[in-house]
């Protein structure tokens, strides 16, 4: 019995890990599922524009972001809408210019 059990943990694990692969070029609206706060630039397309909470509105172009691969296993979240990654810039969250490669790139990667 406990080999039957371990070996459908191991398989709900599975199909689990392979659900939250992150898949490059979707576009996803990032949500705090408990407070149902999105990730958002406000529409404002600037770079150093802060990127704070607001209530989920799939209508605000602001908070969307796709998901964009620079390298194996690395990504960005690109808004499509002005091209500017999430980045970080002394513990701020913001939105730069989208750079795949060169020194800012490191900050918009994870």
């Amino acid at each position: 019995m406990n080999r039957i059990l371990t070996i459908a943990i191991a398989i709900m694990l599975s199909v689990l890990t392979s659900m939250a692969q992150p898949e490059n070029g979707k576009y996803y609206h990032i949500v705090k599922v408990q407070s149902g706060k999105a990730l958002t630039n406000g529409e404002i397309a600037a770079n150093d524009q802060k990127i704070t909470v607001a209530n989920e509105d799939k209508t605000k172009w602001g908070q969307v972001w796709q998901l964009k691969e620079v390298s194996a296993n690395v990504f960005c979240f690109v808004n499509p809408t002005n091209g500017a990654a999430i980045d970080i810039a002394q513990g701020t969250l913001l939105q730069w210019t989208y750079s795949p490669s060169g020194n800012s790139a490191v900050n918009q990667r994870f």
